[in-house]
């Protein structure tokens, strides 16, 4: 197998100055696809929340 070469298609090029970058996605099912969706909005939802806090004591300390 020494000559044979495994294809790989990939999911966007670059060509930076004199480099090329090849992205390759994850490949992930739809059920993992939603689990990451899920902690994205979870941890959204808690920085907005820690945001909207520490506006709420700056205008209190005024």
């Amino acid at each position: 197998m020494q000559g044979e070469r495994e294809t790989i298609s990939y999911d966007k090029t670059y060509q930076i100055g004199g480099s090329t970058v090849h992205i390759v996605a994850p490949k992930i099912s739809e059920e993992e696809r939603q689990r990451r969706l899920k902690e994205i909005a979870r941890v959204v939802m808690m920085l907005l929340e820690t945001l909207n806090d520490g506006s709420n004591n700056r205008v209190r300390d005024k």
